[in-house]
């Protein structure tokens, strides 16, 4: 079964955690990958000749043909957004005339994401609106308020619009199972892709 992913990362934490997903979706046969960043931490790229791990990950510092220019900050595509540029609102609204885009002109089949920064939601959202399955990396532990603001609402938004939730501990799958995600929408993180997270044929 072939599958076309891509995978969106605002920031340098996001990148690592996304890294094994993405070499193992890589390495299956038929499968590809894109890549893409919104580019809010470009800042950091140079940091990549430091042997920064997160960078490493993500393949910004890989040696060979399969180097990325560094221009687009390790990514096959760029956002081109900038990190304190933009308010909530603003950021929200470039996300989805940028990304919205670019779904429009690759469709793939998923759209694979990590984390609850502003972006990353509003790449989620603007996925689900494509009719584009969401695969969502699992965060950090939430609550069961909005507070604080925005993390949790982000959090809250991510549940309702994800295809799939991937945790890498049973910590991770309690927590989601608590707070409403059905159970058949959780996989291990070293599950391969199910056939769910597929685009609806047209």
């Amino acid at each position: 079964m072939s599958i076309s992913v891509m995978a969106v990362y605002a920031t340098t934490a996001q990148a690592g955690a996304l890294e094994p997903l993405i070499a193992a979706l890589s390495a299956h046969p038929g499968s590809r990958t894109t890549t893409v960043t919104t580019g809010e931490h470009r800042h950091r790229a140079g940091r990549a000749r430091t042997g920064d791990p997160g960078l490493r990950a993500a393949g910004w510092a890989a040696p060979g043909p399969r180097s990325r220019p560094e221009g687009a900050w390790g990514a096959e595509h760029d956002l081109g957004l900038s990190a304190g540029e933009y308010d909530r609102n603003t950021l929200t609204a470039q996300v989805f005339t940028r990304f919205g885009r670019l779904l429009a002109d690759q469709r793939p089949d998923a759209v694979l994401v990590a984390g609850l920064t502003t972006s990353i939601c509003a790449v989620a959202l603007t996925a689900f609106n494509h009719g584009v399955p969401v695969l969502h990396l699992e965060a950090e532990p939430g609550g069961q308020s909005c507070s604080p603001y925005p993390l949790e609402a982000d959090r809250r938004l991510l549940e309702r619009v994800s295809t799939v939730h991937l945790v890498t501990s049973a910590e991770a799958r309690g927590r989601l199972v608590r707070r409403g995600v059905p159970q058949e929408r959780i996989m291990s993180a070293s599950a391969p892709a199910p056939s769910s997270a597929r685009r609806p044929a047209a």
